[in-house]
């Protein structure tokens, strides 16, 4: 068996991070935009000075899943929250995504019970979640971990319009 492990990001993994961050939404939305709107987005959500901010943020935490101390995939809780939150004991799921060549491999899945875990800690009553309306996968992998739809918001990449749907996991 493969041993994969969960760390939490800190400074040393941002050059790294922000690769994986910008390779993995490549991948998940490559085709969906034109050229020219992809590049300016990645450009614009992850220059390395935004990924050190997140690292060193008391908003949010970073954990990573490491093969040998190379990044396979990350997940990002958020505690900045939407409208429809900010009246409940909620944590957003702002990002999980696995390197294309290990999914299937259940990182996906260690990196959700890990956030999970982390809810429950903070005692969280809801964690809640964005996806890509087109998406099935993804949208597949969130309710089988009992995510619901509760609505949607525009999400578009630079030009391109795209909507993403709220989803969101009871705790409490």
């Amino acid at each position: 068996m493969i041993d994969f492990k969960i760390v939490i990001a800190e400074p040393h993994h941002a050059s790294e991070l922000r690769e994986v961050c910008m390779r993995s939404f490549f991948d998940t939305f490559n085709g969906t935009c034109t050229e020219s709107d992809m590049e300016i987005y990645l450009t614009k959500t992850f220059p390395l000075t935004h990924i050190h901010h997140e690292i060193s943020s008391t908003d949010c935490i970073i954990y990573l899943i490491l093969l040998e101390d190379k990044i396979c995939g990350y997940a990002k809780l958020a505690w900045q929250l939407i409208p429809e939150m900010q009246q409940r004991q909620a944590i957003e799921l702002e990002r999980l995504y696995v390197l294309k060549e290990f999914i299937g491999k259940g990182l996906g899945n260690r990196l959700m019970k890990k956030c999970l875990d982390t809810a429950a800690e903070k005692k969280a009553e809801v964690i809640y979640l964005g996806v890509w309306e087109h998406n099935y996968r993804a949208q597949k992998f969130y309710k089988n971990y009992g995510f619901e739809i509760f609505g949607e918001h525009p999400f578009p990449i630079e030009s391109t319009p795209q909507t993403d749907l709220w989803m969101k996991k009871e705790l409490m």
